[in-house]
């Protein structure tokens, strides 16, 4: 798993885009933790090579995480977190 982001914008959107650059295709699930933090896109496949895109957003103030499993994958999990 590669991600483009190591941490959410506090107050914003976040575009957050995991990578494959195994050999093989990976399913993954993404979880937001934390009452200000909203996430879309949270499972999907990825394929050799490919990406796939989540949106993330904390409210200012807010504290929070989103974690990305994949069963399989190297690197997995990874976590992104915001701290407002």
């Amino acid at each position: 798993i590669t991600l483009t982001t190591t941490s959410l914008a506090c107050g914003a959107v976040t575009t957050i885009r995991v990578g494959n650059s195994g050999g093989r295709a990976f399913n993954y699930t993404a979880t937001a933790g934390g009452a200000t933090t909203v996430l879309t896109g949270g499972s999907g496949t990825v394929s050799p090579g490919g990406n796939a895109t989540l949106t993330a957003s904390t409210l200012p103030l807010g504290k929070g995480t989103i974690t990305l499993a994949a069963s399989g994958a190297d690197n997995s999990p990874k976590v992104i977190s915001a701290s407002c």
